[in-house]
């Protein structure tokens, strides 16, 4: 029997998650939307249900046959292999790639045709992980690299990026950054406190979410999301 793989596949709440309600904020209304890697597109029936017309594209056909349920029009395309078909999608006011890129080993050839189906003036949003955030340089530091189904260290990930790196990749590929959001966060502190075991009984000083303003994004963000436009 074919196993269906949907391990990317979002909760009930995440429509009303701190990711969820930030990239409807930014999409708003009325826009003509292309979702590169929608999985299930569960975040692609949002933006429907907010008054967005929603092209998906992923390689999973399973997942693409539950995004049709949700969206708009749905394909399957591996972006390794697969041209972009740019007369069968058209163009778009926004571009959506919520972590893609990190799965890819031709990023900058992908998101350079991607490019070219954005309308001028329209927005391209990448979202990556930072594998530089505390939680998981303390766990490197600590000699622990273990690969997870999902999350930062997905199994599937072929490319890491950090803060700055991701800013780098978004220069090369030729886009400017307009706004960023976290809608997942460490602290620090928090995380080194627990990597010591005579200190981490301190580390309840301290919220493990919430690290201020005195660290950079680089070590408190695990999850990072930019709003960008053509340079």
């Amino acid at each position: 029997m074919k196993t269906i793989d949907l391990k990317y596949k979002k909760d009930e709440d995440y429509k009303d998650s701190l990711e969820c309600r930030q990239l409807q904020e930014w999409i708003g209304t009325g826009k003509r939307v292309l979702e590169v890697g929608c999985h299930t597109a569960d975040l692609g029936k949002q933006l429907k249900d907010a008054g967005n017309y929603v092209v998906g594209i992923d390689y999973n056909a399973d997942a693409i046959n539950v995004a049709k349920q949700n969206i708009q029009e749905a394909y399957v395309v591996n972006l390794e292999t697969d041209a972009i078909d740019r007369e069968e999608l058209g163009n778009f006011d926004v571009i959506v790639c919520n972590q893609v890129f990190e799965h890819l080993r031709n990023s900058e050839e992908v998101a350079a045709e991607l490019i070219k189906c954005l309308k001028p003036g329209g927005s391209f949003i990448i979202g990556l992980p930072n594998v530089c955030n505390a939680k998981d340089r303390f766990n490197i530091a600590w000699g622990q690299w273990k690969y997870t189904n999902i999350g930062v260290l997905d199994s599937t990930h072929i490319r890491f990026f950090s803060y700055y790196s991701a800013l780098e990749f978004i220069k090369n590929i030729g886009l400017n950054v307009d706004d960023y959001h976290s809608s997942w966060r460490v602290n620090p502190l928090w995380e080194f406190l627990d990597h010591i075991p005579v200190l981490c009984r301190f580390r309840k000083l301290f919220d493990e979410h919430k690290p201020g303003k005195r660290f950079s994004r680089n070590a408190t963000d695990v999850v990072m999301i930019f709003k960008c436009s053509r340079a």
